[in-house]
């Protein structure tokens, strides 16, 4: 994904909103599946393949001693 990029559909199912977006991503499973997404990048579509993460590998975390 590039800056300025807007997401239309997951999975073949179009989105219009962020919760929309999230539910959509959730629902198509676990952490490390491939989520298909169209998008519109400078008013063309454009098909992207990216694997979901799980976040909480992106937080920081308290230092151990």
């Amino acid at each position: 994904m590039r800056l300025g990029d807007v997401i239309v559909e997951v999975g073949g199912q179009r989105v219009t909103s962020l919760p929309q977006f999230f539910r959509s991503v959730w629902s198509s499973g676990g952490a490390g599946v491939e989520i298909p997404l169209k998008l519109l990048r400078g008013g063309e579509a454009v098909n992207v393949v990216l694997r979901s993460a799980n976040r909480d590998d992106f937080l920081k975390k308290p230092a151990r001693h």
